[in-house]
């Protein structure tokens, strides 16, 4: 079962996306990657025991400069990931935030670790 739902519109919500990248090219490689999760990489792919992971917190992510004391580390959930995220099977009218993009990019981190034999 692929956890990814397409939500109506919200591709054209996207305000930042790379000039080499639009939306139609977005959906397409969505598509792509959930037909693959489905047929793939979600049936190996058991987190319940790597529940916890650590984040960068803020924009910590893209200033590869700073002084590595100065950067800050979240701890998620994939449980609360994916909790949150099946929200939006039983409500349509949800929107899609930008958590929600985080969830989604936590869960395909772990199901990418998972299948490379990482964890």
């Amino acid at each position: 079962m692929v956890f990814l739902v397409p939500v109506q519109g919200f591709l054209n919500t996207i305000h930042f996306m790379p000039s080499n990248l639009n939306s139609m090219d977005f959906e397409v490689i969505l598509k792509k990657l959930s037909k693959a999760l489905d047929e793939k990489y979600l049936l190996a792919a058991d987190f319940s025991e790597h529940d916890q992971y650590f984040t960068l917190d803020g924009s910590d992510i893209f200033d590869l400069y700073q002084s590595q004391d100065n950067i800050k580390l979240a701890i998620g959930s994939l449980a609360d990931d994916v909790q949150e995220l099946k929200k939006h099977l039983s409500d349509p009218q949800r929107e899609f935030t930008l958590v929600d993009i985080d969830r989604v990019a936590n869960i395909l981190t772990i199901i990418s670790k998972l299948n490379h034999d990482l964890v």
